[in-house]
């Protein structure tokens, strides 16, 4: 698989246009995944569920889609080159959003506190305190079976965006939301529905409490709520909480 149309890409970034229009809006989109490229941007390693965004989702817009090499340093850095590529390389939009999810959401915040023009930003499902995630933890492994281990592992490996997730971690002990004062922003905390027919939610609803992880069946609810900050509650797991999170973009555009 080779990604075409990279705008950017660099140890810790890749930004990849999804879909062009003639318009003067741009929405940049993150679900999280991680994935690495050769020199001629073929694919040579994804996570496993991983699935190329087309963004058509969103109506006639220019889309760019993020993604972090696994090699990435973590997400202060892929903030801090994102709020760079903005600043220098989107000054012919006149409107710009950040769509994140889950690290994305975490990382479009940080990345806010250095872009020198207003922006909208929606997190979804996104950690923002020091609680951060148990998934990620090693000591979770107790809690999980032998078939549900190796499955864990290749969605939450070792490599540092991941780590930053970690509960206590230094990335989420310096996630300053503050400066979201200055951008239109709707934060989205995600928690499981009782009861889907459809399987993967239906997992992630019984994983949710069997586990103990009383959110969204990946994020606990009391890691996605911000401190002195406004937000929304929807109903949807991990999952499926990207999807539902669109008619809040909408409302922005």
């Amino acid at each position: 698989m080779r990604l075409r149309n990279i705008v950017y890409k660099s140890q810790n970034l890749i930004l990849q246009q999804v879909q062009s229009s003639e318009s003067t809006t741009c929405i940049i989109m993150g679900s999280g995944y991680s994935l690495s490229l050769d020199s001629e941007n073929k694919v040579i390693h994804k996570d496993p569920l991983f699935f190329p965004p087309s963004g058509k989702d969103y109506g006639d817009y220019n889309v760019l889609s993020l993604f972090y090499p696994f090699e990435c340093k973590g997400l202060s850095q892929a903030a801090l080159e994102l709020a760079g590529y903005i600043n220098s390389s989107m000054k012919n939009y006149t409107r710009i959003v950040l769509h994140g999810h889950s690290k994305c959401g975490s990382c479009f915040v940080k990345a806010a506190k250095f872009l020198e023009r207003r922006v909208s930003i929606v997190s979804v499902s996104a950690p923002l305190n020091c609680n951060g995630t148990p998934i990620t933890s090693s000591d979770f492994d107790l809690k999980l079976s032998s078939f549900e281990k190796p499955i864990f592992h290749a969605i939450f490996s070792d490599h540092n965006v991941d780590k930053d997730l970690r509960t206590g971690s230094e990335f989420l002990q310096n996630l300053d939301l503050n400066h979201l004062s200055r951008h239109n922003y709707i934060i989205i905390v995600s928690e499981c529905k009782k009861f889907s027919i459809i399987p993967i939610d239906a997992y992630l609803n019984w994983f949710n409490t069997a586990k103990g992880i009383y959110g969204d069946g990946i994020i606990p609810k009391a890691s996605q709520i911000p401190s002195h900050k406004r937000f929304v509650r929807i109903l949807a797991t991990h999952a499926s909480s990207m999807k539902a999170s669109m008619p809040f973009v909408k409302s922005i555009l």
